[in-house]
């Protein structure tokens, strides 16, 4: 793709277009995979395809951010030596940031019904599963704004 649309190789900018396409591809496949899925006319695009899709490209956006925080930290000075410190923090950053994005993708897995069926004989995933069954309307909702709707709009126009 890149040597189609005659993109110059080891270029930053080249960098961030295979990052976000990479993840954008899967986040369509992911939510088209999810829209595909049986459910009733209650869940809308945004449930069905636009959470999971933004789970994906909102990863690609943190890998993004994080270049450029560790850029703007070595030009100020900041060495690049492994500490402990910086371990913490990013294993911290990882965390943090998947806990929130997983949100957002399993909310529409959760408004669809997925969690009702246990498919792993063990009894400790069975609680846990009844549990998040149980409990998944306590996801706050996620509005996209503007952007879903257009992004609706114009898939309902292709079909």
């Amino acid at each position: 793709m890149i040597s189609l649309l005659n993109l110059p190789p080891r270029n930053t900018l080249v960098s961030y277009f295979k990052l976000y396409t990479s993840f954008a591809i899967s986040g369509i496949t992911h939510g088209l995979m999810t829209w595909c899925m049986p459910a009733n006319q209650d869940h809308t695009f945004n449930d069905r395809f636009l959470t999971v899709f933004t789970c994906f490209v909102a990863n690609a956006m943190a890998i993004n951010f994080e270049d450029i925080v560790m850029n703007l930290y070595h030009r100020s000075g900041g060495t690049r030596e492994k500490r402990l410190w910086k371990t913490i923090l990013g294993y911290a950053w990882v965390t943090s940031w998947i806990w929130i994005t997983c949100c957002w993708g399993a909310t529409s897995y959760l408004k669809m019904g997925m969690t009702g069926v246990n498919d792993v004989p063990v009894p400790f995933a069975d609680r846990m599963v009844s549990w998040v069954h149980d409990n998944w309307h306590r996801v706050p909702p996620i509005d996209l704004g503007p952007t879903a709707l257009k992004a609706k709009m114009l898939l309902q126009n292709v079909s």
